[in-house]
């Protein structure tokens, strides 16, 4: 099986520290409220300022932000289905040069996968996953946020996963875009009728993960729009915005970034990260203090961004999570959970069962 994780594919990219998911739902909800009607006037306005002048590359929004947009969401007619609504009508357009890059991929698997690979321009909240096995793959979303209303991007991700492989391949062959199965891990948003038109297929809830299951077969039909030519140069131009952007980070980010892949038994400390970063450790210090941060503070913050990333994997002893987050044993590792989350690691896990 091969499983891709967006956040890994541009070092330096990502902000852990202010964990949360991209820019692009913001903006995908706004155009959708715009038009749907006096009772989403409130959403649009409040999101105008964001959004109007389109989607920022790689930019995240803090998870209290999002929540705060969702739960105004929630007490609209039909609540939080709008992800469906949204996800069924999205245009590869709508995700910029990532999605004039996918029109370009000679398969419907290599587009997809591409996808995966670029989750929404690396958000931090929502991770996406390709996994083959046998005859079948599945597009995994999976959810590293404690939130009741992020079910709803989920399933805009999903729905919008369906939409564009059908557009990808074209009216001659949208009918071979048959999905087995959609699997989410929340409770129906929505009637359930309304997710089998959707998704014209089985549909499940309460399950482990959140996936579309879909034949081998499908992913190697080809992309209608395909050329070699564009897709090398929308490949470029993503490279340029993605040198652009861990350009522009701050000093915080970039540590949080080195932090983040070199957790485990030998943490590095910061006369280690400020060599690496090829500065002395007092000018290291004022900086991050200067955008408000310390040095503790980061690592205690990458620290349980990734906690939450580890306990959701089957299998994955806590004595192993602690070691791998560098603590120096697993009740050192338990005392800092239940600090962060008010709970034990195992009545977290006991929670999620």
């Amino acid at each position: 099986s091969i499983y891709m994780k967006a956040n890994s594919y541009v070092s330096g990219s990502l902000e852990p520290v202010s964990q949360g998911v991209s820019h692009l739902y913001l903006c995908l909800i706004y155009h959708f409220a715009k038009f749907n009607g006096e009772c989403w006037v409130d959403v649009a306005r409040s999101l105008e300022s964001r959004c109007a002048t389109g989607v920022r590359f790689g930019s995240q929004v803090p998870l209290p932000e999002i929540n705060r947009i969702l739960s105004l969401i929630a007490s609209k007619p039909g609540g939080l289905s709008f992800g469906l609504a949204i996800g069924r009508d999205v245009h590869p357009s709508d995700y910029g040069v990532i999605g004039y890059a996918l029109m370009n991929f000679p398969t419907l698997g290599d587009a997809l996968k591409f996808a995966a690979q670029h989750k929404h321009a690396m958000s931090q909240g929502l991770d996406a996953g390709f996994v083959c096995t046998g005859e079948y793959c599945r597009f995994q979303i999976k959810n590293n946020l404690e939130s009741d209303y992020l079910p709803a991007l989920v399933e805009l991700d999903l729905a919008a996963a369906h939409a564009l492989a059908v557009f990808l391949v074209g009216r001659r062959l949208e009918q071979k875009v048959k999905l087995i199965q959609v699997n989410f891990q929340h409770q129906p948003l929505a009637d359930e009728a309304v997710y089998r038109e959707v998704f014209s297929c089985p549909v499940a809830f309460g399950k482990p993960v959140n996936e579309i299951v879909i034949a081998q077969s499908v992913l190697d039909l080809p992309v209608r729009s395909s050329d070699p030519r564009l897709l090398a140069l929308y490949l470029r131009k993503l490279k340029r915005l993605q040198q652009s952007r861990a350009l522009s980070m701050s000093t915080h980010q970039h540590v949080v970034s080195y932090l983040a892949k070199n957790l485990g038994k030998d943490l590095p400390g910061l006369p280690d990260v400020s060599r690496h970063f090829n500065m002395s450790v007092s000018t290291l210090k004022n900086r991050l203090k200067q955008e408000g941060y310390t040095y503790s503070a980061i690592i205690e913050q990458v620290r349980k961004n990734e906690t939450l990333k580890l306990m959701a994997k089957d299998g994955m002893q806590l004595k192993e999570i602690a070691l791998t987050l560098g603590f120096s044993n697993q009740a050192a590792f338990s005392r800092a959970f239940k600090r962060w989350f008010a709970q034990s690691p195992a009545e977290y896990r006991r929670a999620k069962e």
